[in-house]
């Protein structure tokens, strides 16, 4: 059953940054390599079985090429991460 509840920021996290991955054709193990983390930590993450620290996501983030509040925030009509610049997203008021 699906609700209309906004998805939790680590569960965007997570989409995000395996969908940011895959976009760059990087492996769980390259994510790993770069980040300073275990391959283990990368897939939990990524399966939301795992939320990481701040550091650790900021790492993630920084491996996979992206600012953290973008991979929290930024989604296409597939609900995965969107192709783009790396910007976060414009709000109302801003």
């Amino acid at each position: 059953m699906q609700t209309n509840e906004p998805a939790r920021p680590t569960s965007l996290f997570a989409q995000n940054l395996r969908a940011t991955r895959l976009e760059r054709g990087l492996s769980t193990a390259d994510v790993a390599g770069i980040a300073g983390v275990g391959v283990r930590t990368v897939q939990r993450v990524e399966a939301g079985q795992q939320s990481p620290t701040f550091d650790v996501a900021a790492a993630l983030a920084d491996a996979v090429g992206m600012e953290i509040q973008v991979l929290v925030h930024r989604t296409n009509h597939r609900g995965g991460a969107s192709s783009g610049n790396g910007a976060a997203p414009a709000r109302e008021g801003d």
